[in-house]
């Protein structure tokens, strides 16, 4: 019986579609896949910059609006006006001042709070301001304790009561150098204490105090700060010869002071 000849097992054909196939493709044909993709990205680029160039010919980028430049900060409402700074008032007994304001060409009304840090700092100011520009300025202190120097400033005035100005002005001075922001801030000790060292009786000092004497006349002086839109210290209204008016607003360096005042000289 005659066997059949045996055919040789034939190899398993590769899918066209298989990932070897592709691979192959992609290895065979590496160069001309890599020149393809190199002139599509050149294509979407000078595009892009040939529509870039055609929007800005035509004066329009997009729907965006150009930057404008920026405008000045615009000044905090709530701030007292020019009529109600020309309202500061006239200079009255109750007043203290230091230089002559129908001589002075400058006249600066402080309104000031015996309890308040910047208030100290503004007094050393104010006092090398007075000393550089002499009968050209002006200075009138006015209390206005809104930091619960109400008996401050009342014991400033029973100094002048019973001192004088020049036991006033003692007060003041002595009072921020030495006691303003330290632990005696307050005190009523403190308070005598300065007083006896300027000449003044403690006990005369005790008495006013607890009389409230000085009470209407501080009081006065504060809602006159308030009537013209003083809300906090250092407050200075700048008041020229020709009736100019401005305000510094608290504690001004003393550069930025003396060039305020110098506009009006």
């Amino acid at each position: 019986m005659p066997t059949k000849k045996k055919t040789p097992d034939q190899p398993a054909k590769t899918s066209k579609l298989s990932l070897d196939a592709f691979l192959t493709f992609v290895q065979n044909n590496f160069v001309i896949l890599f020149v393809l993709i190199l002139i599509f990205i050149g294509g979407f680029f000078f595009g892009s910059l040939w529509t870039e160039n055609k929007v800005a010919k035509s004066g329009r980028i997009g729907t965006i609006a150009a930057p404008t430049a920026p405008t000045a900060p615009q000044a905090a409402p709530g701030g007292p006006t020019a009529d109600q700074l020309k309202s500061v008032g006239d200079i009255t007994d109750a007043d203290h001042v230091i230089g002559n304001p129908k001589k002075a060409k400058v006249t600066l009304f402080e309104y000031s709070d015996l309890n308040c840090h910047f208030c100290q700092q503004f007094h050393v100011t104010m006092q090398a301001v007075v000393q550089k520009y002499g009968d050209d300025v002006a200075w009138v202190y006015r209390h206005h304790p809104i930091l619960g120097s109400q008996t401050e400033a009342e014991a400033a005035e029973c100094a002048a009561k019973l001192g004088g100005e020049q036991a006033f002005w003692g007060f003041v001075d002595t009072y921020f150098a030495t006691v303003a922001g330290t632990p005696d801030a307050s005190s009523r000790e403190a308070m005598l204490g300065v007083a006896e060292s300027l000449g003044v009786s403690k006990s005369e000092m005790s008495t006013c105090l607890d009389s409230g004497a000085m009470t209407a006349v501080v009081s006065a002086m504060s809602s006159g700060a308030q009537g013209i839109g003083i809300s906090s210290t250092p407050s200075t209204v700048v008041v020229s010869s020709n009736g100019d008016v401005e305000l510094i607003n608290g504690a001004q360096p003393q550069a930025q002071v003396e060039a305020i005042i110098e506009k009006y000289l």
